[in-house]
């Protein structure tokens, strides 16, 4: 039996790519697709959207496979297994949209908490501030005047203190 090009597209989407993109939706809803990380998120979205649509196809499968005693045919006389792919999608892109994956502006981006402290983040804050601090150690040999010494001091204090609050943080955070 020949095959519609219609019916071929759409049960190519059905089955791999649109129950993954719908569950990709619903996840990460403040993914945007516009301004530097374009190319980056959507690539990400894509092949997220492919390798999960071929995931919940072999487990609606199985699970169709295991619930029918006489087992069931994927195909367009017996679309069970598109049906399920399709209300998969639908959930997904609903919950996506109600949580506002479509709206103008994206939902705001959940911050870690502070007792859930990124080391990696610290780090970097911590090497920013070593800097910071050596350049401020530059100005000070170079100061022009004694007006200016104290001014440096008390910034070099400040930072000095931020830097040992960073390291007492991450020695915490290695220990646990």
């Amino acid at each position: 039996m020949a095959s519609n090009p219609v019916e071929v597209v759409l049960g190519v989407l059905v089955v791999f790519f649109l129950p993954g993109f719908g569950v990709v939706v619903a996840t990460f809803p403040e993914w945007r697709y516009r301004g530097r990380n374009a190319l980056e998120r959507g690539l990400t979205t894509l092949t997220l959207s492919v390798v999960l649509s071929v995931a919940l196809t072999v487990l609606v499968g199985y699970g169709l496979l295991a619930l029918s005693p006489s087992g069931f045919a994927a195909s367009w006389t017996n679309p069970t297994l598109e049906v399920g792919l399709g209300i998969i999608a639908l959930l997904g892109l609903g919950v996506g949209w109600l949580r506002g994956a479509f709206a103008r502006t994206p939902p705001p981006v959940p911050r870690p908490e502070s007792a859930d402290v990124d080391p990696y983040e610290l780090a970097r804050e911590l090497d920013h501030l070593r800097r910071e601090c050596r350049e401020i150690r530059r100005r000070r040999r170079s100061a022009p005047g004694p007006t200016e010494l104290p001014d440096i001091r008390q910034q070099l204090a400040a930072l000095e203190a931020q830097i040992q609050r960073i390291e007492v943080e991450l020695e915490r955070e290695y220990v646990q």
